[in-house]
């Protein structure tokens, strides 16, 4: 199985009793288009929404190739079988992410 990483940083898998698996980001980024809706006012400060549009760069299916991707991809795309996040964090002593343990779905 090939994975491709379509987010902007690599993905490290740190799975007990196995090597580190490192997929580098692959220079291509999933992502959702956005734009901003306003949808009110409080005293003359807008109150805006973010509108999520079409999937961009999120390759089509392809035999034996997963697809690492961001929560908010994932969510728009449910039905494809193929695209998967980082998922059950590992984080060090100060709280940052140095990893995770598997892919996840949405």
């Amino acid at each position: 199985m090939t994975m491709v990483n379509l987010t902007p940083h690599a993905v490290t898998f740190l799975v007990d009793g196995k090597d580190p698996v490192v997929v580098p980001a692959s220079g291509t980024v999933a992502r959702l288009k956005t734009s901003t809706a306003v949808i009110g006012d409080v005293d003359g400060i807008p109150i805006t929404k973010t509108v999520f549009g079409d999937i961009t760069d999120l390759p089509d299916q392809v035999d034996g190739v997963v697809y690492i991707v961001s929560s908010l991809v994932a969510q728009a795309c449910r039905d494809r079988s193929d695209v998967f996040i980082p998922n059950d964090s590992v984080r060090n002593a100060e709280g940052q992410i140095v990893g995770c343990k598997s892919l996840g779905r949405i």
